[in-house]
């Protein structure tokens, strides 16, 4: 059930936006969101609350973020796990590969 609301969000953004584009580059990138993915490591998993807590902003704030990252795949939803800070299972992020800042962009 959790893939098919995926699927509609991302239907609903295009809808609204045009295409996702996976290849978007990073300097392409709302300034927020350079700041979210400037903090997280490579092969390393996150809460929103983690993120919120590292980079100074709301989680509110960051959730939007994070979605819109996700929706443009710079991150993944890894899976589900129990944040260290809210005690809660939450999803459980993870910084794409491919979207590393490098001096070109």
């Amino acid at each position: 059930m959790r893939i098919w609301v995926k699927e509609t969000s991302r239907l609903a953004y295009e809808d609204l936006f045009g295409p996702i584009d996976p290849a978007k580059p990073y300097s392409q990138l709302s300034n927020m969101q350079k700041k979210i993915l400037d903090f997280m490591d490579l092969n390393t998993e996150y809460t929103r609350k983690q993120l919120s807590v590292m980079t100074g902003m709301e989680t509110s704030t960051i959730a939007g973020r994070v979605n819109e990252l996700v929706a443009n795949g710079d991150i993944e939803i890894i899976g589900k796990r129990k944040c260290p800070i809210s005690k809660k299972t939450v999803e459980s992020l993870r910084r794409l590969v491919w979207k590393v800042k490098t001096k070109l962009q």
